[in-house]
C-alpha cells in the first residue's frame, strides 16, 4: 500500500481493530492456552479490515503493543504465555492485511492482462 493511502490509527478508531484482544490476553494467561481457531480467523479480519480502511501497519502493531501493556495480567500470569498470545493475535492481523494486500495485487494485474 503506498505511503500516501496509508494513515496513522487514532486511538479512538484504533479500537475497533483491537476488539476482543484484552479478553484474549486474559483468557490466555489465566488458562496458558493458545489462541482458538475463531480467535485467529477474527484477528485475520480484523487486519483485512484495517487494510481496507488504509490504516498503516505500524501504527496498528503499535496499538497491540500499547493495547498489551494496558491489559497485561498482573496476577500469576506467566509472560511466556501472554508474549505467546501477542505473538499469535498480531501475526494473524498482519496476515489478514497481508491477505487482501495480495488479492488487491491479483485484481490490479488481472485488470491489465
Amino acid at each position: 500500500m503506498s505511503r500516501e493511502l496509508s494513515r496513522e490509527v487514532s486511538e479512538e478508531h484504533s479500537e475497533e481493530y483491537l476488539d476482543g484482544y484484552a479478553r484474549i490476553l486474559a483468557d490466555v494467561s489465566a488458562t496458558g492456552r493458545r489462541l482458538t481457531r475463531s480467535e485467529l480467523d477474527s484477528r485475520r479480519a480484523l487486519g483485512e479490515r484495517a487494510a481496507e480502511a488504509g490504516h498503516g501497519l505500524r501504527a496498528l502493531v503499535g496499538r497491540h503493543l500499547a493495547a498489551t501493556r494496558a491489559a497485561w495480567p498482573h496476577a500469576t500470569a506467566s509472560h511466556d504465555r501472554v508474549l505467546a498470545a501477542v505473538e499469535q493475535a498480531v501475526d494473524a492481523f498482519a496476515e489478514g492485511r497481508q491477505l487482501l494486500a495480495g488479492e488487491r495485487a491479483r485484481g490490479w494485474f488481472n485488470s491489465i492482462v
